[in-house]
């Protein structure tokens, strides 16, 4: 399968409250788990397509997050942090470093892990030329979805709710697509400017794994000793 050009770019500020004393010296992105940082498992998952490009938002303890540039300083693209030491919000951070986007983007939380083929999504993403493509999962406490933006409907009911998976495919043209410019998350831009965006969903069967409470700690652990990230 073709791999298409693509950057990345992955907030790893977030502080962690939920997991109490563990993040209080570490960013949550870096808790150990298998004996290594998550934040390795989340970019290993993501680099068996090609980036050219990966950014790291850094807040929080961003100093501790240096030695992922040595880490993967002989891989084919190009590790860099930069620091949101305003802390406005993830999309204000997009906007602010826009001129650095290049090409077509993934938008990736940090915290989680989501068990997809990347590169046939991207290429749906490429081929039908669409400006942002959510992942969403079954989940009782999700929203109901709009029938007419969802790709592969085999997998969707109407009966069902869904939760937006923390990754993201993003193009490099969006700014172009909104006159306000002043968002705090990705998010609320998206929603602001669904009319104007070719917009579209995939739903996925797994919901991510993730390290956002001591529960989906244990069901990551488990998940990741499977696989080799």
């Amino acid at each position: 399968m073709k791999k298409y050009k693509i950057d990345v770019f992955i907030p790893v500020g977030g502080i962690g409250k939920r997991l109490g004393g563990i993040t209080s010296n570490i960013p949550k992105p870096l808790i150990k788990i298998n004996n290594n940082s998550f934040i390795h498992y989340v970019i290993n998952s993501l680099i068996k397509t090609k980036i050219n490009n990966l950014y790291l938002l850094t807040f929080y303890k961003s100093e501790k997050f240096s030695f992922l540039k040595k880490a993967y300083k002989n891989e084919k693209f190009v590790l860099k942090l930069i620091n949101d030491d305003k802390r406005k919000g993830t999309f204000n951070s997009l906007y602010r470093n826009r001129h650095k986007i290049k090409n077509d983007f993934i938008y990736s939380n940090a915290d989680e892990i989501l068990d997809i083929n990347l590169n046939k999504l991207i290429k749906i993403f490429k081929t039908k030329k669409i400006d942002i493509l959510q992942l969403y999962f079954k989940d009782k406490n999700g929203v109901r979805l709009e029938n007419e933006k969802i790709l592969n409907k085999k997998l969707y009911s109407k009966k069902n709710k869904y939760t937006e998976g923390g990754l993201k495919l993003i193009s490099k043209k969006i700014f172009e697509k909104s006159k306000i410019k002043k968002f705090q998350k990705i998010e609320e831009f998206i929603s602001y400017n669904k009319n104007n965006l070719k917009l579209h969903y995939i739903i996925i069967k797994e919901k991510p794994y993730s390290i956002d409470t001591w529960k989906r700690i244990v069901r990551t652990k488990k998940y990741l000793k499977k696989f080799k990230y």
